[in-house]
């Protein structure tokens, strides 16, 4: 009886690289596992999807089961091909499809991680209107103080002075006028402003200094004419009274004034700036 001729490398190697060989491990693979993997998928999408919206312990058990489908379908491989003429190929082919999976977990994984999460998203956008909700809280507090501070000086010219209503006022500086609180301790705030086309009065540069003896130090503000510089840098001595003014300068045929017309309790004045001609 002859005996069976040993195969060679280049046999083997042609056995081992067949396509034909593979094909049949591939269906060989598929009659095994087929099973398997739909009772898996079955299984998973019960519990996943199944009864309702998913919880944590539907998750759990999901995740149970796909580990023991999983560790089925591997046993039951192992069992069928540890001896199989195709082990070789099926080998490859399960090595193959591990390792696309693998890379494809790890990519999904890393690309789900730099996206932001729902949670993530949410609480952005909770912070982002926190702070709008603050600033807009901040305006209208600053809106109220503004609205209260402009009340309490109306309230101060009627009981301090009645010759600082609008008419009066108008008919005195027909030219046009400014009127703002100035404090020590305090911004300044502008109050009214009647002046003709042309003239602007920058109040932010205005400031008061409290001298003793009934006189404050007023700088007052700069105006403008068309754009231009017209008075600027003012310094002024006046008394703490409501009427007290004086005659600044004289420029484009008007003559710039400035007077007190109230004195607040906390320390400040109300002054304007009026111009008429001259």
């Amino acid at each position: 009886m002859a005996k069976p001729r040993k195969p060679t490398p280049i046999s083997m190697a042609r056995f081992f690289l067949s396509v034909g060989n593979y094909r049949q491990a591939c269906r060989e693979l598929w009659k095994s596992l087929w099973a398997w993997a739909a009772i898996l998928f079955i299984t998973g999408l019960l519990f996943s999807f199944g009864y309702g919206a998913m919880t944590e312990g539907k998750y759990i058990l999901a995740v149970i089961f796909y580990v023991l489908g999983g560790a089925a379908v591997g046993a039951r491989a192992i069992y069928d091909y540890r001896a199989h003429v195709l082990r070789k190929q099926i080998s490859v082919i399960i090595t193959l499809v591990t390792a696309v999976i693998v890379v494809g977990l790890i990519s999904w994984t890393v690309y789900e991680s730099k996206k932001p999460s729902v949670e993530q998203k949410l609480q952005e956008q909770t912070e982002q209107l926190n702070q709008q909700n603050q600033k807009l809280d901040e305006t209208n507090k600053k809106l109220d103080e503004t609205r209260r501070k402009l009340d309490e000086i109306t309230r101060l010219l009627k009981e301090q002075n009645p010759n600082a209503t609008p008419e009066k006022l108008k008919e005195k500086y027909s030219h046009g006028y400014g009127i703002a609180e100035l404090n020590p301790t305090k911004a300044v705030v502008p109050y009214q402003n009647q002046l003709l086309e042309g003239f602007q009065v920058d109040w932010s540069v205005a400031r008061v200094n409290d001298l003793g003896n009934g006189r404050v130090e007023v700088r007052m503000p700069d105006i403008y004419f068309n754009g231009s510089l017209m008075v600027h840098g003012n310094l002024v001595s006046l008394p703490k009274v409501p009427g007290a003014g004086m005659k600044l300068v004289q420029a484009h045929g008007a003559g710039v004034y400035a007077e007190v017309l109230a004195i607040a309790p906390d320390g400040g004045v109300v002054v304007v700036t009026g111009l008429r001609p001259e």
